[in-house]
C-alpha cells in the first residue's frame, strides 16, 4: 500500500508492514515481529467447506488490493479470481453487494465482521419477534375489550 509505495520518497526509517516477496525488491525486512493469519469469510450455506476449496473455477474472492495477503494470493492463487477493493471496509461492502464467494482478510478484522453480522442478524430476528408480540398483544387487548 501507501508505505510500500513511499519506499523511495525518504520519508520513513522503519514500517510496519507485511513482508512480501513483490515488496521484498525493494524493502529489507528484519524476521516477522508478529504473524497474523489471513483467512476468508464466506457467506452462511455457502459450498466452500475448506481453504482448498476457495481456489475453485468460478469462486470470486474480494480482497483489499495491495494487502500483504493479496500479493499472497495473486501469486498463488491458480483458479480464482481476485476482486479487490480499498481496504477491508470497501471489500466487505463489495462482497455483499457484488454476493461474492468469499472475503479475503487477516483473521482478526474478519472475526469482528462476522460477529457483526451475527449481531445485526440477531436484532434483526429480536424486532421482528418484537413486532409479532405488539401484534398479538394488541389482538389480545381488542377482543378483551
Amino acid at each position: 500500500g501507501e508505505l510500500a509505495d513511499a519506499v523511495g520518497d525518504d520519508v520513513w526509517d522503519i514500517g510496519l508492514i507485511g513482508a512480501e516477496p513483490a515488496r521484498a525488491e525493494t524493502i529489507a525486512f528484519t524476521a516477522a515481529y508478529v504473524e497474523i493469519e489471513a483467512t476468508y469469510l464466506i457467506p452462511a450455506g455457502s459450498a466452500l467447506t475448506s481453504i482448498a476449496d476457495v481456489d475453485s473455477p468460478g469462486v470470486r474472492i474480494a480482497g483489499s488490493g495491495r494487502s500483504a495477503y493479496d500479493l499472497y494470493l495473486s501469486r498463488n492463487l491458480e483458479h480464482a479470481e481476485l476482486v479487490r477493493a480499498e481496504g477491508i471496509v470497501a471489500s466487505f461492502e463489495l462482497f455483499k453487494v457484488e454476493e461474492l464467494d468469499a472475503l479475503a482478510g487477516l483473521r482478526p478484522a474478519l472475526v469482528t465482521i462476522g460477529s457483526l453480522l451475527i449481531f445485526l442478524a440477531l436484532c434483526y430476528w429480536l424486532h421482528v419477534r418484537d413486532k409479532e408480540l405488539m401484534a398479538r398483544r394488541e389482538e389480545f387487548e381488542t377482543a378483551k375489550a
